[in-house]
């Protein structure tokens, strides 16, 4: 008798490990799909009684599967201006493997460390930081490009008006390569252009969504798996870019990673990934060379003291595009200069972040969708009332009335007259109990315009302490920034604007200190000389 070589067990063993294999395989290419051309749709959900559908396309570019999710409010029209938000991170399955890869080599970037020592290698475990997990089919919360409110962001406000929304799930946030996340935009401008219920699209984004709602849309010919900006497609469907404290010119990284090898290593910079370490090869993402490429209107808001994205990079970029007769505007938030000392979390990129509180920045966070939403209605006007919207007009045409008489140039001065004749489109229709405030934007606006600029120039502003000392501070601030070696005659322009808007003689500062006590053009000349004498002062004692 021949005895088997094999336990009676063996089959078994084998019949459960090829399932398991079999399983395994199901899981994995459910997860990371074998790449084939084409494109799905599927419905993921209702937001606010709409059908959200889920579009997947399979990307040559980056060899990789894009996502973004839509939904157009059905009133009636056949076609829909679209608006796109980058969201802030899309954090998939497939992304985990990047992210393991991360922690093993030794990134680390802390925000809660001050400016100076956010990044290093780390010893040890690295913190990952990741958005928590939302469904598909939430819109408010997946679409939410600044740290709005849920249910009252810009979203909301504009789905609720009938605009369309699409929300681009950027996948390729925490990949290796820069490139693929601008492939992704390019390919869902593309995809959104073969529907025929869109019309326009504009795209809006913050921090590096701001850089994903520009940067695709500067790829000159050539270059390999990207779409030109001069496509026609992309001509065709783009109304506008919108970008909020938008990241705009790496090409200043190459010097960082020269002096700092390590942040070279693979897996550690995207960009490094995809344009290498010799020079030239970042010569195409200078301000002046996207600003040729870039043939979209565009809406840049900023604040003066974010640390980690500084505010040249906007008022520069719109420099530059205006020399080229493009169009663009650009608002800053005058806030001081970056306080290098503080984290992250507590300064600067956080200042458009802060929702509706108005301890917390509150009246910009309205101001800033109002701007944005003006300038989207402008590019995209739709034919029906914008309830109650009359009613933020007053605040945003006071703020901008205020930075039209401080502008220290005729150019300041018309990018905001440009930024109102937005709000002053005639197929805005204001709805307000105010007879003031109420009919089309072309009646509403001028009118508002008029009364707010001759009242600015007539007021008197009451301002007390606490906040004319921290002034003082803020102008140690300026003055130290005008001294650096490498400030630019743009950033010094805004420095002379930011003292001007204070030196308002219809400011009245109020305070027990007669240095702070008086008409704003007598105080702030007195706090003026005094931190400059103190600055030459410690410099001659150093």
């Amino acid at each position: 008798m021949t005895v088997s070589k094999f336990p009676v067990w063996r089959p078994k063993m084998i019949r459960l490990v090829v399932r398991l294999f079999v399983t395994l395989m199901a899981i994995f290419f459910a997860t990371f799909p074998v790449p084939v051309s084409g494109q799905t749709t599927t419905y993921v959900g209702p937001y606010k009684s709409v059908q959200v559908e889920r579009v997947v396309t399979y990307n040559p570019g980056s060899g990789a599967y894009d996502r973004y999710v839509k939904a157009f409010p059905n009133d009636g029209k056949s076609s829909h201006p679209v608006v796109l938000f980058n969201a802030p991170y899309a954090v998939r399955i497939v992304d985990s493997a990047w992210v393991a890869r991360v922690g093993a080599v030794g990134m680390y970037a802390d925000v809660n460390l001050p400016q100076s020592r956010r990044l290093y290698p780390c010893d040890g475990d690295c913190q990952i930081f990741a958005m928590p997990a939302v469904a598909e089919n939430d819109l408010s919360r997946l679409g939410n490009v600044a740290g709005e409110i849920p249910g009252n962001t810009l979203l909301d406000r504009l789905f609720d008006e009938g605009y369309g929304v699409a929300v681009l799930l950027n996948g390729h946030y925490l990949g290796n390569d820069a490139l693929s996340m601008m492939f992704g935009v390019q390919q869902a401008l593309i995809t959104l252009s073969d529907d025929s219920r869109v019309e326009k699209v504009v795209i809006v984004g913050m921090s590096q969504g701001g850089q994903l709602a520009i940067h695709p849309l500067t790829f000159p010919s050539g270059v390999p798996g990207a779409i030109p900006s001069d496509d026609p497609r992309l001509l065709r469907i783009l109304a506008g870019a919108v970008s909020l404290a938008g990241w705009m010119e790496p090409a200043k990284m190459w010097e960082f990673m020269k002096k700092n090898p390590w942040f070279y290593n693979s897996y550690k910079n995207r960009w490094a990934a995809s344009f290498g370490m010799d020079p030239a090869n970042w010569s195409g993402i200078t301000y002046e060379s996207l600003a040729s490429r870039f043939h979209t209107p565009l809406l840049m808001i900023h604040g003066t003291d974010d640390c980690m994205v500084p505010v040249n990079q906007a008022t520069e970029f719109f420099s530059a595009i205006k020399a080229r007769g493009g169009s663009a505007n650009v608002w800053v938030y005058e806030n001081g200069p970056c306080n290098e000392s503080v984290p992250i979390t507590t300064s600067a990129h956080g200042v458009l972040d802060q929702g509706l509180n108005p301890a917390t920045g509150g009246r910009w966070g309205i101001g800033k969708m109002t701007l944005i939403q003006n300038f989207i209605r402008d590019k995209m006007p739709l034919d029906h009332d914008v309830s109650s919207d009359g009613n933020t007009l007053p605040g945003m045409l006071d703020e901008l009335a205020g930075k039209y008489f401080m502008s220290a140039t005729q150019a300041e001065r018309q990018n905001v007259l440009d930024i109102i004749a937005q709000a002053g489109n005639p197929r805005i229709q204001y709805v307000s109990s105010d007879p003031l405030l109420s009919g089309a934007g072309d009646k509403v606006v001028p009118a508002l315009k008029d009364q707010v600029f001759k009242a600015w120039q007539s007021r008197i502003t009451i301002v007390r302490v606490p906040e004319d000392y921290d002034m003082k501070y803020v102008f140690y601030g300026y003055a130290a920034r005008w001294f650096m070696s490498d400030v630019t005659p743009a950033e010094q322009a805004h420095i002379v604007a930011s003292v001007a808007t204070r030196a308002n003689p219809h400011i009245i500062y109020v305070s027990e200190d007669p240095l702070f006590s008086g008409r704003g053009n007598e105080v702030v000349w007195r706090i003026s000389d005094k931190v400059v004498w103190d600055i030459v002062w410690w410099f001659i004692l150093h």
